[in-house]
């Protein structure tokens, strides 16, 4: 009986670092977002609950790039009204 609950800890085990694994991939999907402006110099809060734990990158769609981000909030002002595509 007790090499059965070993086994049967090993497993458990194996299936929770599994699950662990499926969420960080799902943690680690890139963000998309598309976001309309409707007049000059509005600006755009990316919609996160939590700080990233780690530097990431936003490109803003109009041809701006901020590296390294680390703290919220992240605010981005479009100089003119625009579509824009977030990644």
């Amino acid at each position: 009986m007790g090499r059965r609950k070993k086994k049967e800890r090993i497993e458990k085990r194996e299936r929770e670092e599994t699950r662990r694994e499926r969420c960080f991939l799902v943690v680690a999907a890139p963000f998309v977002g598309t976001w309309r402006t409707t007049y000059a110099n509005e600006t755009i809060t990316l919609p996160l609950s939590i700080a990233p734990s780690n530097n990431f990158t936003v490109e803003w769609g109009d041809g701006i790039v901020d590296y390294n981000l680390t703290v919220l909030p992240i605010v981005h002002v479009y100089t003119n009204a625009r579509t824009a595509r977030t990644t």
